[in-house]
């Protein structure tokens, strides 16, 4: 399946948009969404950042550059975050299957 832009993705995996996304993982970590698209780099914040990037990657199928976008980041800085292993899978896969799980994906 190919990567997806923002407007081309219809969310047919769930029903939560990907702003939801970034509302329920900030408050997961206990911050405010705005604080996810800034600047600080507290560990609690690079972590939700993190998780988003990973849902937004494999969930939605964006690119790196969309994800940039979105979170106000360059892609370069996504693609740092996510990491990959030498066999292409991202290093977080069972953080995914963990989050499907919760929201019943």
């Amino acid at each position: 399946m190919g990567v997806r832009t923002l407007e081309e993705d219809d969310f047919s995996k769930t029903t939560e948009t990907p702003e939801q996304i970034v509302i329920r993982i900030s408050a997961k970590y206990h911050a405010k969404p705005e604080h996810l698209r800034g600047q600080l780099r507290h560990p609690h914040l690079v972590k939700a950042r993190k998780e988003v990037y990973l849902i937004l990657r494999e969930m939605f199928h964006w690119s790196y550059p969309v994800i940039g976008k979105f979170m106000n980041r360059d892609h370069t800085s996504i693609i740092h975050a996510i990491g990959k292993r030498r066999d292409g899978k991202n290093r977080n896969e069972v953080k995914i299957e963990q989050y499907r799980m919760r929201v019943g994906i």
